[in-house]
């Protein structure tokens, strides 16, 4: 049976390989034509999407603060939850709000609006937390870590990379009045100030896949692994989808995207550190009340 499920995962790991070394080649040659039939700025999806695609990457520093109130320790790691909590949830409320302030759809951010959000959400997050086993909460507290690592090495590298890259934006071109400067996926630039390539809002989607971390961790059953990672992969299709329909970024680009968070994620998940958290957890069942068999 293990060496069954071994083949299978090498197939299915064979198989997306395989389709992502074909959709990068046909982007190739189609990034244009592809934007040229879906831009649609105005489509209410799309601009949801920006607004709030990205929150799966930062919403692990709030629900990490929520679960640290609950945890036993010294006083200032309840004073550091506290802060996580609150102030994750006000960056990203910011964050969206004000977007959706500069296009119009609503009116200037209020930091009272700001405050009510966040103790709504903190009081929910805190709410939940409370309610959840130690059992579960030590698993969340360990998802919500490694988030804020796949959180740090995705800005890293997706931020590098656009540096120098430094290739146009399909809305900048719109704006330009022209195609003249638009560029293959394959062909680096230099610094120019443009950063089109890859996409931020595909990598910081991409951290929905925490909820397949979480799933795995806590042994759930292979149905519930499945339907979470075929979840998450149409969450991060679609928010791909949006960034191209608002002419932020072409086809290729959130690709690439994908691939980085995903070598990423393979890295974060052998490391060391996974290892000795998982393992040793494991070697403690009794004493923490976790039940690991994998």
């Amino acid at each position: 049976m293990a060496k069954m499920e071994k083949r299978q995962k090498q197939i299915l790991i064979g198989a997306g390989l395989l389709a992502v070394v074909l959709l990068m080649a046909v982007f190739a040659v189609k990034d244009l034509d592809i934007s040229n039939a879906l831009y649609r700025p105005d489509s209410a999806f799309a601009v949801f999407c920006e607004a709030f695609g990205w929150w799966p990457a930062y919403l692990p520093i709030p629900i990490l603060g929520a679960t640290w109130l609950w945890q036993s320790g010294p006083e200032y790691r309840r004073g550091t939850g506290a802060f996580m909590l609150i102030g994750g949830f006000a960056g990203m409320w910011y964050g969206s709000l004000h977007y959706l302030a500069e296009l119009g759809l609503i009116g200037s951010v209020s930091a009272p609006m700001i405050l009510l959000l966040c103790v709504v959400c903190g009081l929910f997050a805190a709410g939940c937390t409370s309610r959840t086993p130690k059992a579960g909460r030590t698993r969340v507290c360990f998802t919500c870590k490694a988030g804020i690592l796949f959180l740090i090495g995705q800005l890293a590298v997706i931020n590098l990379v656009k540096y120098f890259w430094g290739r146009w934006r399909y809305f900048e071109l719109v704006q330009a009045g022209g195609f003249s400067r638009y560029t293959p996926w394959y062909h680096p630039n230099g610094p120019t100030g443009h950063s089109s390539f890859p996409s931020g809002h595909t990598a910081a989607a991409c951290a929905v896949f925490l909820l397949l971390v979480y799933v795995f961790v806590s042994n759930r059953k292979k149905a519930v692994r499945w339907a979470t990672g075929i979840f998450c992969t149409l969450y991060v299709v679609a928010v791909a989808v949006g960034r191209v329909m608002m002419g932020r970024h072409f086809a290729s680009d959130t690709l690439a995207a994908m691939v980085i968070c995903g070598l990423l994620f393979y890295i974060l998940l052998r490391s060391k550190w996974y290892h000795k958290w998982f393992y040793y957890h494991k070697a403690h069942q009794s004493r923490d009340g976790l039940k690991f068999t994998g």
